[in-house]
């Protein structure tokens, strides 16, 4: 619903538009072949899919790739590389998400083929405005409808320069995306506060469950820095062998199944498949998750796997991770997968746990054609077990962080609503900003 104050920002008036294709208002392309021998541990970064998606949210890219900085400075001289206002879009599985690249996100390059790139935009462009136009349903649908395949989606560079759209006069598109971008900033700035909120929680998982400084304190006979003495009581003062190096003494290394339930998703018959109103909505991959919170694009009639309120629901197909809490059942398929931790006050300490172990699986799965995590990854991922009093106290602590990022993303989905609910009557011309 757009709220009294902004029907102050528009009137609705037909606009005059005209008709064009997305391949004359700019180049489409992709990028040049990057092998896998030419990753570097530093350099400038390489982003695949995955990264784009992550960006597009506003997250920082969960995993770090870099090419020399010499073999791109031979692209960019050559062929170049992405600039500030150029858009990249996912045009292969997780289909049609745009990133609308920033300055601040310079230098980088992207893997060809997943990626499709849009670039030197003419005159009678916006190229924020056509960003908007491709995350709108308007843009979304004739995305999807020039797409092809069935198992995995797919739309070609010819298919995307084919594309109609109307657009409205360039002062018009100017207008539009200065009150979008007025929502996108709100947007952002919720994100920023929940990255923080979550880097203050991981900070804390590594330091007490990675790096072990309260037990290094304690050999060294110091009071850990910032902790009380209750709970630097339940830290050891050594460290014992074990399988994986060494550890606190009297921790102990075991499976993720040892702390956590996990099923597989499995996906229902196609011809169940229906509006997520008309059944149980279904989380099939990354499409069906936003930056926030879980957004089912589908639903089924006949659900097979069924994830309960407060699940740990993430991908586990083509794209590893975003992880995300369940607010209702959701039909789970095959590109997701469920977890729940096995003693309530373990649960925080479960999910962090999780979220550390994406990159371990991801790396795992590199080289194949499609990452695919199996069940026998998940449950038998090894992890290190504390004593429960330690889980739950970091779970206590890690509670009250969670709690204000609920309320934080409560916000942002409200934002995200009005200005989606604004999208398509703009982008349509239905609406002329003031």
């Amino acid at each position: 619903m757009i709220t009294n104050e902004l029907h102050a920002l528009f009137v609705v008036a037909r606009l005059v538009t005209q008709s064009t294709r997305i391949g004359i208002i700019c180049d489409i392309g992709s990028s040049k072949r990057i092998k896998m021998s030419d990753y570097v541990s530093e350099g400038v970064p390489f982003f695949r899919s995955k990264e784009i998606i992550e960006l597009s949210e506003g997250r920082t890219p969960s995993l770090e790739l870099f090419i020399k900085s010499e073999q791109y400075e031979k692209l960019n001289k050559r062929f170049s590389s992405p600039q500030a206002g150029d858009i990249l879009l996912t045009s292969v599985g997780t289909l049609g998400v745009p990133y609308y690249v920033e300055r601040d996100q310079l230098p980088f390059y992207f893997k060809d083929g997943n990626l499709t790139w849009m670039k030197n935009f003419t005159d009678k462009i916006n190229s924020k405005w056509l960003y908007y136009w491709l995350i709108s349903k308007l843009g979304q649908d004739n995305i999807l409808a020039y797409s092809i395949g069935s198992t995995q989606k797919a739309i070609t560079i010819d298919a995307l320069k084919k594309i109609e759209l109307e657009i409205p006069s360039r002062k018009e598109q100017d207008k539009a995306v200065e009150i979008l971008d007025n929502f996108s900033d709100k947007l952002r700035n919720n994100r920023h506060s929940n990255q923080s909120l979550k880097d203050i929680i991981q900070a804390l998982f590594r330091s007490w469950f990675i790096d072990f400084e309260p037990v290094k304190s304690k050999v060294e006979c110091k009071l850990p820095y910032g902790m009380d003495e209750e709970t630097a009581a339940l830290f050891p003062d050594s460290f014992e062998d074990s399988e994986i190096g060494p550890i606190p003494s009297g921790w102990n290394v075991g499976k993720l199944n040892d702390i956590a339930n996990t099923k597989m998703g499995q996906s229902p018959p196609g011809e169940s498949y229906c509006t997520p109103s008309e059944g149980i909505p279904m989380v099939n991959g990354a499409a069906d998750f936003s930056d926030t919170e879980i957004r089912a694009n589908q639903g089924t009639t006949k659900p097979t796997k069924i994830c309960e309120h407060g699940d740990f629901v993430y991908c586990i197909r083509a794209t590893v991770g975003n992880l995300r809490i369940a607010d209702r059942e959701y039909c789970i398929g095959r590109g997701a997968a469920f977890s729940r931790e096995k003693k309530a006050n373990d649960r925080w300490f479960v999910y962090q746990t999780i979220q550390n172990l994406f990159r371990i699986w991801e790396w795992e799965s590199t080289g194949s054609v499609m990452i695919n995590v199996s069940s026998t990854q998940i449950r038998d991922s090894i992890v290190l077990i504390p004593p429960i009093l330690i889980r739950e106290k970091f779970s206590h602590m890690a509670q009250h962080l969670f709690e204000q990022m609920e309320n934080s993303t409560k916000a942002q989905i409200v934002l995200s609503n009005t200005r989606d609910a604004l999208l398509p009557r703009l982008m349509s011309g239905e609406l002329s900003v003031l």
